[in-house]
């Protein structure tokens, strides 16, 4: 379980041995099993795993500005919230051209990431971080299609959770975050852990898988 190094403020934790472990397995459960039941709702999709910076140029973050999301500024820069501006980026990037980005959906892309904000203080019990470790998954999809990619991914992490034997609960998002048109969060005992979102801030829709490692390494 991580704890808190006595000589360090609130918000900060390390991780041992048995952590890190306990974390890559996390990573690899959860992945392996997007991938099975994504593909279950369509063959063709394809999982690619990327690395996007934690410095993040002011002019990628602005809806997280206009919201007052709690950022960590770095200079003219901030250190990001989540990897998603980075994942956003990172599928431009693989596919410069329009056309051939219509043409690669679905396809989704992942990143174990560290991310920022500037939490109010509070001690570790309260599981509130000025850093800390997230996997997140963006599946970019094309418009209009049946599949119900939201709720196959709710099902899988409840699943996954279940088979830690955490005590879980499903609560929809009240009120929406800013870029999304409909996000189911789930608890693990008094904490969010997972949120899954369909977001609206990018040229197709996409649904994001969030897990919390951090939080989930607290229990």
């Amino acid at each position: 379980m991580i704890r808190a190094p006595e000589s360090w403020p609130n918000g900060f934790y390390m991780l041992d041995e048995l952590d890190i472990v306990l974390r890559d397995n996390i990573i690899r459960t959860t992945t392996m099993l997007l991938q099975r039941e994504f593909r279950l709702l369509n063959r063709s999709i394809t999982f690619q795993q990327i690395e996007t910076p934690c410095i993040t140029p002011s002019s990628l973050l602005q809806s997280h500005i206009a919201a007052n999301f709690e950022l960590l500024k770095v200079g003219d820069m901030f250190l990001r919230p989540e990897s998603t501006v980075g994942t956003f980026e990172a599928l431009k990037t693989l596919y410069p051209q329009s056309a051939n980005r219509k043409a690669s959906l679905p396809i989704c892309l992942w990143q174990t990431s560290r991310s920022f904000r500037n939490e109010v203080t509070a001690p570790l019990t309260h599981l509130r971080f000025k850093e800390f470790q997230q996997i997140e998954y963006q599946l970019f999809y094309s418009e209009g299609t049946k599949a119900d990619y939201h709720q196959t991914a709710v099902n899988a992490i409840l699943r996954l959770l279940k088979g830690f034997h955490l005590d879980t609960k499903v609560i929809p998002a009240e009120p929406l975050p800013h870029y999304s048109t409909k996000t189911t969060d789930i608890y693990v005992g008094d904490h969010e852990t997972v949120a899954i979102s369909t977001r609206k801030d990018f040229e197709c829709p996409v649904v994001e898988v969030s897990v919390g490692l951090t939080r989930l390494l607290s229990k």
